[in-house]
């Protein structure tokens, strides 16, 4: 075995620690530097709330930002109208789009995260109509019906081939009920009782549970023209773990009455 002097034993040392270091920066994590991850969404109250008068951005939308930050990742999200979130997710422009239910026309272009809420249905009706004959969702064959332009009820009551109009809102279609011209408006339950308390239209309205409806999960849904998207999805449900765990999904669930 070949001797070594003082000076080439310092040498030897630093060479390697700069090895030891440079290895590190090579394989540690970058978070840091880690490009953000780009977030959009439509108004859905309460999961998504844009203009709320207390500054509250939607149960969903807290939640997504904080799965990604408790893996070291910065999350950035947008509010846009429904229909450009998911042309910007299935282009690729953005990475995920957040409160966004299973549908199979939707899997050619994206990937769904582990469940971050979940919704039920209902139809909304005015409360001098309590005589309309109303049960499973076959029932709104015999209604003037309404329901939100590309929303999941809209997508079921166009496959199932039942006769609704459109409206571009969730207050829209409840001033709609409200008004007298039409009958039910067919709507996510807990982002419905959300808009019309926040309007003053609780008191004109009833909610009726909609017979052998299933509770529907709400996830985000990540552009598989992102890059790295499956690797960024398993970080979000690691994430998402993570603040299930320490606490952090039920405070935020707290600040929504849940």
């Amino acid at each position: 075995m070949p001797s070594f002097d003082n000076h080439s034993k310092r040498r030897f040392i630093n060479f390697v620690l700069a090895l030891l270091v440079t290895s590190f920066w090579v394989l540690a994590p970058q978070t840091s530097n880690a490009e953000p991850i780009v977030l959009v969404t439509g108004d859905y109250p309460p999961f998504d709330m844009q203009n709320s008068s207390d500054g509250k951005r939607g149960f969903d939308v807290e939640v997504a930002e904080a799965a990604f930050k408790a893996v070291g990742l910065e999350a950035q999200t947008s509010f846009v109208p429904w229909k450009r979130a998911m042309v910007m997710i299935e282009k690729g422009e953005a990475t995920a789009v957040i409160t966004c239910a299973y549908r199979e026309e939707r899997a050619s272009f994206a990937i769904w995260s582990d469940p971050i809420s979940e919704a039920s249905v209902t139809f909304v009706i005015r409360k001098d109509q309590k005589d309309l004959s109303l049960e499973g969702v076959s029932s709104l064959q015999q209604h003037t019906v309404v329901t939100v332009s590309d929303y999941a009820t809209d997508k079921e009551l166009t496959g199932l081939g039942i006769p609704h109009e459109k409206v571009n809102s969730m207050k829209e279609g409840l001033l709609v009920v409200a008004n007298g011209n039409a009958e039910v408006f067919y709507v996510g339950t807990e982002a419905a009782k959300f808009v019309a308390q926040e309007n003053g239209l609780s008191s004109k309205l009833d909610f009726l549970p909609v017979a052998g409806a299933k509770i529907v999960p709400f996830h985000i849904c990540l552009s598989k023209e992102w890059p790295n998207y499956q690797q960024v999805n398993d970080q979000f449900n690691e994430g998402l773990k993570i603040i299930r765990q320490n606490g952090e999904f039920a405070r935020i669930r707290s600040n929504y009455g849940g």
